[in-house]
């Protein structure tokens, strides 16, 4: 068995979402700051009149008039949650407290007198215990599966054709999860090579290290067409800061622990696992082999982000550049690398080179994929996902 400590700092921001949204009821925006607000703590500890104030404005948003009694109820919880801050009595009713995009206060104001704007926030995932944002370890053992398998499909020179074939089936496809077994070579789940390789959730986030950002789409075909080629898709999202040389690197990191299980390589009779496309499945699981799929497969992907998608962006745009996100990483390292989480990452960074549509049930055949996803902050349009991790084995 070897450990190994994985340190993940963000280069561009990061969202993995909870698959929560945040009410507009649950949350106050106070002095430009988001303040999330734990609503059973709330109701629980008001006390006298406030405590009649806020079952009166509860009953309020049940009837016909939501607009006025969403901005009431609104306007009250930030009264009340200033008073709670200013006398220092806001423990357990505030979760925590975060920056937000510089239009976020004309967003917010103008939605309150929008009926139709439920003025709802993509949640990062978070601890429960501390609600600060975390990193789950299954984001990043993914994130490196999809580079070691389509390293051994550009190492082997595969085609699509070659697994048609060698399936055996002239009727269909075979599909993802078929694709996998035939490059690792297993014939189970419970044989899957990547059992060997267990991944923690990372260490939590510092205080204030998310932060609630906008998120546009940038489209080449908009732009040839002579249209707008950046539209903000009216979406909010919680996402993990990018480092800066404004704030301390270590606040924006954070650590995972891996463990490879060298039992798992082979089988009961202890024949090793091997594939007829790569012998030696073992040694793809070292520092030294992941650091080098992992650079290889992601270095790709972000060449062709820029080349293909931001070749010809308008220079008045300003785009947070390659080289900013190369520079963060040597790609030749044997113990460091680029790697690509989260939502908005896009197909071609989560899936093998070549093989399989978005859905993930079937090889792609055609895609003529046009546009990118991004984040403002402070005038840069950032593409989403990009983080360094270096690994070193704990002895």
């Amino acid at each position: 068995m070897k450990k190994y400590k994985i340190r993940l700092r963000p280069i561009t921001f990061i969202h993995i979402g909870s698959g929560t949204t945040i009410d507009s009821l649950e949350y106050t925006f106070i002095s430009s700051e988001f303040y999330r607000i734990n609503i059973n703590q709330y109701a629980e500890r008001i006390q006298g009149k406030y405590q009649k104030e806020f079952v009166d404005l509860i009953e309020n948003l049940t009837k016909s008039d939501y607009k006025n009694a969403r901005k009431e109820f609104i306007n009250s919880l930030n009264e009340n949650v200033k008073y709670l801050k200013k006398n220092n009595k806001g423990k357990g009713i505030i979760s925590y407290i975060e920056d937000v995009c510089e239009d976020f206060g004309e967003i917010y104001n103008k939605s309150l007198d929008n009926i139709e704007n439920q003025m709802l926030i993509e949640e990062m995932v978070r601890s429960p215990s501390s609600n600060m944002p975390y990193i789950p370890g299954s984001s990043l053992k993914g994130a490196i599966r999809t580079a070691i398998l389509s390293y051994i499909i550009n190492k082997a020179g595969l085609k699509k054709q070659d697994f048609n074939y060698n399936y055996g089936n002239s009727n269909r496809e075979p599909k993802d999860n078929e694709i996998q077994a035939m490059l690792l070579g297993y014939y189970d789940a419970k044989s899957d090579p990547f059992k060997s390789m267990i991944i923690t959730d990372s260490s939590i986030f510092a205080e204030k290290a998310s932060i609630i950002l906008s998120t546009y789409n940038y489209s080449i075909n908009r732009k040839k067409k002579g249209k707008e080629a950046i539209m903000p898709m009216n979406v909010l999202k919680e996402y993990i800061r990018r480092r800066t040389s404004e704030n301390n690197v270590d606040d924006f990191s954070v650590d995972f622990k891996m463990i490879i299980k060298e039992e798992m390589f082979h089988y009961e009779d202890n024949i090793k696992k091997e594939s007829r496309y790569f012998k030696n499945i073992e040694s793809l699981f070292t520092k030294e082999s992941i650091s080098e799929a992992c650079n290889l497969f992601y270095f790709n992907k972000l060449e062709l982000d820029y080349s293909k998608y931001f070749k010809d962006i308008d220079k008045t745009i300003n785009l947070f550049s390659k080289d900013s996100i190369e520079n963060e990483v040597d790609k030749n390292s044997k113990n460091e690398f680029l790697i690509r989480l989260g939502m908005h990452g896009h197909f071609e960074s989560k899936t093998m080179d070549e093989f399989r549509d978005p859905s993930g049930n079937k090889l792609i055949k055609n895609k003529n994929l046009s546009s990118r996803m991004l984040v403002l902050h402070k005038n840069f349009y950032y593409p989403i996902g990009w983080a360094k991790c270096t690994i070193e084995e704990i002895k």
